[in-house]
């Protein structure tokens, strides 16, 4: 005895469904979290600087001066457990020839001549203004043989403007001072090892001192410190914002900031990437503001290259066809059945 087909409604066709629940909010970034850094047997930060990176004069000019300068004293108290309320109206040493504090410090001429500071940079924020990390010189006096500039950034994207432009007024003033001290690029060798001699004073080779300032001296400035300590050190983001929050408890990093100096170590990487292969080729680096040179139609060499790439995507793809993915949605059959 052969049976009927079911009615065509008793087995309706499959709805897709979502795999997982859907958010509406906007997204964002992954949150990173900044561990405390560890103690040392003094019940001091344990912190190294290391030395400067090695191709930082690859990406920055006017880096010379770092190979003179020790970074053996740079922890002197543990401001993470000693930190008092009234430490963040002064500035604090972050490095050797670095100070970050609120703009309150950058007028007092006091300060400035006690310290040695000779050059302040302010990180300002001008509302109804896209800065976009324009340099201007300050409003006010500073002081004699002080020098200054100021960079403008209302948000994130001009505060990550404002990074290289720092990195290279800093570079260039104690680059420049140091050369006019009578020094050049032979010196470097016997100065560290005249510093090996002079171990109480740490501060006998410096060529200046920076101050680094925003209105309270805890966010865009603090941002633009460890930018630069990125910029000219070999370590990551976590362990910059380590090191200034060692010496200046009260600096604040919000995530986007983070994401911020994340991004500008990524963009440093790959700067660094790019001219070391122009380096081991021979070839000179394209210069900073020069047009791209463009050709109608593409070299034999040009199309090996392409070929080349296309094959190495083919690895990666039969690499990656292993790995099990997860698809966004799904069949959902009537009476509760799900069939993937």
């Amino acid at each position: 005895m052969s049976t009927s087909p079911a009615p065509a409604e008793e087995h309706p066709a499959p709805a897709p469904a979502p795999t997982s629940a859907y958010t509406y909010r906007i997204p964002s970034p992954p949150c990173s979290t900044i561990p405390p850094p560890p103690i040392d047997d003094r019940g001091l930060p344990d912190l190294s600087m290391g030395a400067p990176h090695p191709d930082r004069g690859s990406v920055f000019p006017n880096t010379s001066f770092l190979s003179q300068i020790s970074y053996r004293n740079l922890w002197t108290k543990n401001n993470l457990l000693d930190w008092r309320y009234e430490q963040r109206r002064t500035a604090q040493r972050v490095l050797p020839f670095m100070y970050l504090g609120p703009a309150k410090v950058a007028r007092d001429a006091g300060f400035l001549a006690k310290e040695g500071i000779t050059l302040v940079v302010g990180v300002k924020g001008r509302v109804g203004e896209g800065g976009g990390g324009r340099k201007r010189v300050a409003g006010w006096s500073v002081g004699e043989g002080v020098e200054s500039a100021v960079f403008d950034a209302c948000g994130g994207q001009d505060l990550i403007g404002c990074f290289e432009g720092a990195v290279e007024v800093v570079n260039e003033h104690l680059e420049g001072r140091w050369r006019s001290q009578g020094h050049g690029e032979g010196d470097v060798t016997k100065m560290m090892a005249e510093e090996e001699k002079e171990e109480d004073d740490d501060d006998v080779h410096l060529p200046g001192k920076v101050l680094v300032y925003c209105e309270t001296g805890n966010d865009r400035s603090a941002a633009v410190v460890a930018a630069y300590i990125l910029a000219m050190f070999d370590m990551d983001m976590v362990k910059a914002i380590q090191i200034v929050q060692a010496q200046r408890f009260c600096a604040s990093f919000d995530d986007a900031t983070r994401q911020l100096l994340e991004t500008w170590g990524e963009m440093l990487r790959a700067r660094r990437d790019v001219m070391g292969e122009d380096q081991d080729s021979g070839r000179m680096p394209p210069m900073r503001n020069s047009a791209p040179n463009r050709s109608s139609k593409r070299t034999f060499d040009q199309a090996d290259e392409g070929a080349m790439d296309v094959d190495v995507l083919d690895e990666d793809a039969q690499e990656a066809g292993g790995r099990e993915g997860r698809a966004p949605f799904q069949d959902e059959w009537a009476y509760g059945v799900t069939k993937c």
